[in-house]
């Protein structure tokens, strides 16, 4: 009963708060955004900002919601590009607060990261991470996008360890195994053994 009155509770104070509907009225009139920038380095298709904010200016002035941008923390660290010249990293968290008319609100906290080799680096980092709040807030929608599920990895198998004799813990651990009924197949699925080693085990093991 308490859980109940719980939910019921907080489910008033979300219909009190104009924020709540505003962005789901935000969320309804957004539409997909195709990726049709193509990055020069690497030759992948991106949105860019501009194509996300230009998306959705109408329905936030429309709803009258502004965004208001807090840097919390950030970190600069200087690298080098493969011809040698001097990029600056910026790592940037930041707090972006959604405000009604009202004065209700909700806040996000994403991460931005960017490189520039000039003092464009924090820019950059801002926009980055307005646009995925942006996106990731208001699901919005590309053709193109992919599943994390939809693409597997091939991981190289990691080479078996050899056991021997010398190896006193691991090898002790096998010969305790057998001796408790175990198999040596099991033992050969982790271990590469010779031949000679492999008959030792199961000598010291009977």
């Amino acid at each position: 009963m308490g859980i109940v009155l719980k939910l019921k509770t907080n489910n008033k104070i979300m219909e009190e708060k104009l924020i709540y509907k505003k962005l789901a009225a935000i969320n309804s009139e957004v539409e997909a955004i195709g990726k049709d920038r193509k990055n020069e380095q690497q030759g992948f298709k991106f949105r860019g900002i501009d194509d996300v904010m230009n998306a959705l200016h109408f329905s936030f002035a429309k709803n009258e919601v502004v965004i208001l941008p807090e840097v919390l923390t950030y970190e600069r660290s200087e690298r080098q590009n493969t011809k040698g010249t001097a990029i600056f990293s910026i790592l940037a968290k930041i707090k972006y607060t959604f405000v009604a008319p009202d004065g209700s609100s909700v806040s996000s906290i994403v991460v931005g990261e960017a490189m520039d080799s000039g003092d464009k680096g924090m820019n950059k980092a801002l926009s980055i991470a307005l646009k995925y709040v942006l996106l990731q807030m208001f699901l919005i929608p590309t053709e193109e996008e992919k599943d994390p599920d939809s693409q597997t990895h091939e991981v190289k198998p990691q080479p078996k360890k050899q056991l021997t004799p010398a190896n006193i813990e691991a090898w002790n651990a096998a010969k305790k195994y057998l001796k408790e009924g175990g198999r040596i197949d099991a033992i050969e699925a982790k271990y590469q053994m010779t031949k000679e080693n492999r008959e030792q085990l199961i000598t010291e093991s009977i």
